[in-house]
C-alpha cells in the first residue's frame, strides 16, 4: 500500500521496485488507502507521486487506484440489515450507499441513511473529507 508521506518518495518507490525484481513475483498489485484507515493521518499519495509511482514500478507493479463500483442488493432484502452485514465486512463510503439506494428504493436514501445512524451496528467516520460506514465494532482513533 502506498501511503502519503511514507512510502511514497522517489527513493522509497526506487527501493520497492529493486526489491521486486529481485523476487521477480509474476504480479504484483499496490493498493492505495481507499476505506477509512484506523489513523486519521493515512492519505494516498497525491496526484504527481502517483504518476511518479506508476513510472517507476511500471515493469514490475500495477497500482490500483480508488475502487469504485456499485454494490448490488436485491429487493427482497431488508435493505437496512443488507447494508449493515456488507459494512460488518466492508466499511461503504456514504457516496457508496447513496448509489446503491438510489437504484433500489430512490425514494427511501434519507430514511434508510436515518435508520443506519440510529443502528448500534455502525458507525460513520470521517476522513479525508468523505464519509464511510463502518462496523460499529471498528475502531478509529482521531
Amino acid at each position: 500500500m502506498l501511503i502519503n508521506g511514507m512510502n511514497d518518495s522517489e527513493e522509497a518507490l526506487r527501493d520497492i521496485a529493486e526489491a521486486l525484481s529481485e523476487i521477480q513475483p509474476d504480479r504484483v498489485h499496490i493498493t492505495l488507502p481507499d476505506r477509512p484507515p484506523s489513523e486519521s493521518w493515512v492519505k494516498p499519495p497525491g496526484r504527481d507521486k502517483l504518476l511518479l509511482a506508476n513510472e517507476i514500478l511500471k515493469d514490475c507493479a500495477y497500482i490500483e487506484d480508488m475502487v469504485e463500483g456499485d454494490f448490488v442488493l436485491s429487493p427482497a432484502d431488508n435493505t437496512v440489515v443488507a447494508i449493515e452485514e456488507i459494512i460488518a465486512r466492508h466499511p461503504m463510503e456514504e457516496r457508496e450507499i447513496k448509489q446503491t439506494l438510489k437504484n433500489l428504493v430512490p425514494d427511501r436514501i434519507e430514511e434508510i441513511l436515518a435508520l443506519l445512524a440510529s443502528s448500534k451496528k455502525v458507525q460513520v467516520v470521517e476522513r479525508s473529507g468523505r464519509r464511510y460506514w463502518s462496523s460499529s465494532d471498528c475502531y478509529y482513533p482521531e
